[in-house]
């Protein structure tokens, strides 16, 4: 009987009560159709030199060729997988079915790089999939020929990649949207515009079309314009480029506000590499035990080794900053002073994703909305953190200055704050809900 007509046979037959009827109702003669002749089966097939044994090995001149499992039907095959891809690597199965005869899924047992559950290629369901496509699919995987010459495996690996492929793009895509909406750029802006032209013979101004893609309400009328630059006249640096606004101390940025600051976080960061002999150094003499106490504001103490640092003030505070760097062996570009406004980042990687980024402020959207992707059903964790302004996250919009709504619920983000409290910030969410900081990683 050709295939199409068992498949069909099967699909408007009875279930089978059992284990042993799905073999004799449904696998045999599937298998009978796919060219596998009684001597090329080996019944209850036994793995090596353990205990260990499968349904059904379709053999040929090199060996066992694939494993097929059968269970029951209505079993969970999800209990199944580990053991029976196990069994099938160690004897050199090129395909591996688990099926309790109405539902098959299909396996490269071979496939290292996955987790078990992760090479499954294909599922087939008799009493749902259209008949055409469940005859070309076990022909194509489990028929006798495509089997033995090798391109039942050559086309299965070519599936497994497909899916995969598009099981990363289907992660990828809300993100980048996200992103998107949260910082949209000019060519969004633009498509935006000429859809809503070509409807109404009107054209939004792009600071329209931006509130509305990013869910702002605040009305342009309220946003203060930024002053143009008369013409052909240079523009003045601002005024306070002398004060710089962070650091870069071995590739990790950190917010300062003083020269003062700078030295501070060099002695932390020192103290955190395990240098602890801060005193006797060269060239160094704000250094002492016993600080003079009407003036302990301008002393800064090392950890808690007792040893005080006086940090003085201007630019001999960024002196003595590199040259402990020099004397515990470090070099001046491990310390990079940042002044006026810092640089947008590059990326960052939540979780070892890759996330492309255009502004600080869209790495707090990435790490709220993957929050909110995991954990949306228990978002409150994140409402006790706050600082002197207001909540990080609140239920209520007019608790928040700048409100940005997460998800589909009464939730709403504080994106009221500087670049240099974004990943402080970001960090501190992550490990409200039980994550680590070094899950972030911002790439500068």
């Amino acid at each position: 009987m050709p295939l199409r007509d068992t498949l069909e046979a099967i699909r408007n037959g009875p279930t089978p009560g059992n284990e042993e009827a799905a073999k004799m109702w449904i696998l045999v003669p599937i298998l009978q159709d796919l060219g596998w002749q009684p001597f090329d089966i080996q019944w209850e097939y036994q793995v090596g030199r353990s205990k260990g044994r499968v349904d059904a090995a379709l053999t040929g001149p090199k060996g066992v060729a694939a494993f097929i499992e059968a269970k029951a039907p209505g079993s969970r095959l999800d209990d199944h997988v580990e053991q029976v891809l196990r069994y099938a690597f160690q004897e050199g199965a090129n395909i591996c079915a688990l099926t309790t005869g109405l539902e098959w899924w299909l396996y490269l047992p071979t496939e290292m790089d996955y987790k078990f559950d992760e090479r499954r290629f294909a599922e087939l369901r008799l009493k749902d999939d259209p008949v055409e496509q469940l005859a070309t699919d076990f022909a194509a995987f489990l028929g006798k020929e495509t089997l033995l010459d090798g391109e039942a495996e050559k086309k299965a690996k070519q599936v497994l990649k497909a899916r995969r492929d598009a099981e990363q793009v289907d992660k990828e895509v809300p993100g980048i949207w996200r992103e998107m909406l949260a910082t949209p750029d000019e060519e969004l802006i633009e498509l935006v515009s000429k859809r809503v032209y070509e409807k109404t013979n009107l054209r939004p101004t792009p600071h329209q079309v931006t509130t509305v893609l990013t869910g702002r309400s605040t009305p342009p009328s309220i946003r203060p314009r930024r002053p143009v630059d008369p013409p052909n006249k240079e523009r003045k640096p601002p005024s306070d480029t002398s004060r710089p606004t962070a650091i870069r101390l071995w590739g990790e940025t950190q917010p300062v506000k003083s020269n003062a600051a700078i030295l501070r976080c060099v002695i932390d960061g020192l103290l955190e590499r395990g240098e602890t002999k801060f005193e006797n150094i060269p060239g160094i003499g704000g250094i002492t035990r016993t600080p003079y106490k009407p003036k302990m504001k301008d002393y800064y103490q090392v950890g808690s080794t007792g040893i005080y640092f006086t940090t003085g003030k201007g630019k001999a505070v960024l002196k003595d900053a590199y040259r402990l760097l020099e004397h515990f062996g470090y070099t001046h570009s491990d310390l990079e002073i940042l002044y006026g406004k810092m640089p947008p980042p590059k990326g960052m990687k939540l979780w070892g994703t890759y996330h492309q980024v255009k502004s600080w402020i869209s790495i707090l959207d990435i790490v709220v909305d993957s929050l909110y992707e995991r954990h949306g059903h228990n978002f409150e964790l994140g409402f006790n953190l706050r600082n002197n302004r207001g909540p990080y996250i609140s239920q209520n919009a007019s608790d928040i200055e700048r409100p940005r709504q997460v998800g589909e619920r009464d939730l709403y983000l504080d994106r009221n704050i500087g670049n240099l409290e974004v990943k402080k910030r970001a960090k501190e969410l992550l490990e409200a809900f039980g994550y680590k900081a070094s899950d972030l990683e911002i790439i500068e």
